[in-house]
């Protein structure tokens, strides 16, 4: 995975009202889930406290709710903040 592979990128150009979901990785490491926001000039991002497997299945969901920002692995929720 290269460093910063969008998965899902949502909003009406760059740098406006812009949700992206990507995968972050460094240094050959297993990926991690991220959730980026931009609005103009403010911009929020938040990364999961776990890496993903590799080879295993692994449910995620991103939450959006009310200016909070949340990335759930499996259920649990592996970050939480201010978007």
């Amino acid at each position: 995975i290269e460093k910063n592979n969008a998965i899902l990128d949502i909003g009406n150009g760059t740098l406006q009202e812009n949700l992206v979901i990507s995968f972050t990785s460094e240094n050959n490491a297993r990926p991690m889930l991220s959730m980026s926001v931009n609005a103009g000039k403010q911009k929020a991002h938040l990364i999961a406290s776990d890496r993903l497997e590799l080879n295993e299945w692994t449910f995620l969901t991103v939450v959006l709710d009310n200016g909070h920002g949340s990335i759930y692995m499996n259920g649990h929720l592996k970050a939480h903040g201010s978007m």
